[in-house]
């Protein structure tokens, strides 16, 4: 689809949700213009948040968020291993709640940026209808496959032990998301970070280092 007004900054390689090595070159954004604010619809078989985030639970303080969780996906997430990494300082750790492996917020000037990690079965639902229902949630209107197919091949980035890609939405009311999706043996992971503008572009780099310390369960 065309897309004018905001832009989005889309870094990538893997699939979904909610809520995405060592040794890499840095990577060099690419920009695309949005025609105007379009929630993206919901999905058979994905999370549903109505507000700017994808977690079980998050505190307060956080970016305020409403999900459903359909049947099995809790004890789903659950299955799974809780990967090692490094947590950049600053990060503060908050509960759980249903379906995160991790859960941080980070403060600054500006506000609160909240950090979220999740995995889900296979696919979780598919990286396109996924990256749209975030990019709804900052007020983007939706991306067309050819960006999505785009990003998976010119932004990679690599985890202790996997391969996936790295995301950055820009919204137009000062909102933004730093994620990146990473395909693990037969599920998805999901690491998300969302807050202002400001603060996600001032972590971001110690965002994708986060996601690079990262080691799955074998």
């Amino acid at each position: 689809m065309g897309l004018t007004s905001h832009s989005l900054t889309l870094v990538g390689t893997g699939v979904l949700l909610l809520w995405l090595g060592s040794g890499c070159a840095e990577e060099t954004p690419s920009t695309y213009r949005v025609p105007k604010e379009q929630p993206a619809p919901a999905m058979p078989g994905m999370m549903q948040a109505t507000a700017p985030s994808d977690s079980g639970q998050a505190p307060a303080s956080a970016p305020q968020q409403s999900m459903t969780v359909l049947p099995g996906m809790a004890e789903q997430s659950a299955a799974f291993g809780t990967p090692t990494w490094t947590v950049p300082a600053g990060w503060q750790a908050q509960a759980l709640g249903q379906m995160r492996k991790g859960s941080w917020l980070v403060k600054d000037a500006h506000g609160t940026a909240d950090i979220s990690v999740l995995p889900l079965g296979g696919g979780g639902g598919g990286a396109l209808a996924n990256i749209n229902r975030w990019c709804g949630q900052i007020g983007l209107a939706p991306m067309a496959q050819a960006q999505l197919d785009a990003m998976i091949t010119q932004h990679p980035i690599e985890t202790a032990n996997a391969a996936g890609y790295t995301v950055s939405l820009h919204g137009p009311k000062g909102q933004s998301i730093q994620a990146a999706i990473v395909p693990v043996a037969g599920s998805t992971w999901f690491f998300k970070m969302m807050g202002p503008t400001a603060t996600v572009d001032a972590q971001a780099a110690a965002f994708n280092d986060f996601v690079r310390s990262t080691r799955f369960p074998e």
